[in-house]
Formats: structure tokens, sequence, C-alpha cells
């Protein structure tokens, strides 16, 4: 029940917007009652977040699983295929959830709310991985963070041509290379020239 009051609230929230959709909407797709959508959600903001933290929850215990000895970038590439190699509709879901956190000023206060607990596990869990402190050092919470923008970068590029993990392989080996500044020296600058390039081929 959770799972479809969820989905049906962010397919609404697609079609008609945050503001264009209520609880009894959510609740009438699902062929439930308001009461019955308060035993699961507080609020229809709650309800489009269900799937982003859910995702999150999974990342925490799918990194907790990579083999001992990994290094982080890997198992962090890793447990994001796995979070993108999904059925079309639970990709197509998650994306639709991720548009719209980022077009509703609500939805971003109740995203970075509810979705807080679940980022500190994997904070956590990276912490553990790599012999820092989740709570004293930027190092986990910063590599989580990028990594976490590495994958919304290649959900929210779905080119034509290209299939997402391919995406997100490169979005990583961009990750990973440091990002190098490409535009230093002015627009007819040589790429190659880029020391941070050169460093990381």
């Amino acid at each position: 029940m959770r799972q479809a009051l969820s989905e049906a609230a962010v397919r609404l929230a697609a079609e008609h917007g945050m503001d264009g959709v209520s609880i009894e909407d959510i609740s009438t797709e699902v062929g439930v009652s308001a009461r019955t959508f308060h035993n699961y959600f507080s609020s229809k903001e709650d309800a489009v977040v269900e799937t982003l933290r859910q995702l999150a929850r999974e990342r925490a215990r799918a990194l907790r699983e990579r083999p001992a000895g990994e290094p982080v970038w890997d198992s962090l590439l890793g447990l994001t295929l796995r979070a993108v190699q999904v059925p079309d509709a639970r990709r197509s879901h998650i994306v639709e959830a991720l548009q719209l956190v980022d077009t509703s000023p609500a939805l971003r206060a109740q995203h970075v709310s509810l979705v807080d607990e679940a980022d500190r596990q994997v904070v956590a869990a990276i912490a553990e991985r790599t012999g820092t402190d989740a709570e004293r050092d930027m190092y986990p919470r910063l590599l989580y963070l990028a990594a976490s923008a590495g994958m919304r970068a290649a959900l929210h590029l779905r080119s034509p041509t290209r299939d997402t993990s391919e995406l997100v392989e490169e979005a990583f080996a961009e990750l990973r290379a440091g990002l190098p500044d490409r535009g230093a020296g002015g627009p007819g600058a040589d790429p190659t020239a880029d020391p941070g390039r050169a460093a990381h081929p």
C-alpha cells in the first residue's frame, strides 16, 4: 500500500503539478480513503519522496554488502549501477520523483528532512570502508554527495542513444578525474593542456 500510494503521488504530481494534486486525488487513484493515506504518509510531499527515501536506504544496505577491500569509488559505482539497472517503470518513477523535487521548494524541504537519516546511513557506511569519521571528516559526506550527483546527472541526461548505465559510468569517470576545468584559458584553449586532464586520462 505504501508503494502504491507513493507511485500514485508521483504519477499525478508529474501530470498535474504538486499544486494540482490533493491527498484525496492520490487516495482515490489507489482506491482507498484519505484516512488510509494518513496511516502511511503525513503529506502528499511525504508520499512523493518515499521513492527517494527507499533508494537511499537500499544504497546504504548495498554498500555494506560490497566486497571487503574494494576501492570505495568502485563500490559506489557498483551500487549506483545496481540502483539504475531496474525495470523501466521504476526508473521512470525515480526520474519523475527527482524532477519533481527539483521544481518544488516544498518537496526540496521535505526531501532534505526525510532523506537525511538515510543519507547518514550511507555516509556512515562509506566512513566504515574508508577508515574515516562520519561526524568529523568531510571526505565520506563529500564522496557520497558527489556519487549522488553523478547518478542524478546520468538520470536527468537520458540520452536517446546511450543507456543509463553507460551515462553513470561516464559520470563517475569524470568525478574520479576530479572534474578538471575544461574552460581554463578561454574558449580556444586546448583541453589536453589542462594538467587535471593530463593526470587523469
